[in-house]
């Protein structure tokens, strides 16, 4: 879970068939985000 001060607690949950398809691809779509603002603005992730 992540809050005001960033990560405040981690949560395991096993997630099988569609729920997993679905998580990978929100995932997926998440780091291609990343990517584009990295692209876009390399400063802004500080990296």
């Amino acid at each position: 879970m992540i809050g005001s001060r960033g990560v405040e607690r981690i949560v395991e949950i096993e997630l099988l068939g569609k729920d997993r398809e679905a998580f990978d691809k929100s995932v997926g779509a998440v780091q291609g985000l990343v990517e584009a603002c990295k692209k876009i603005a390399p400063d802004l992730l500080g990296r």
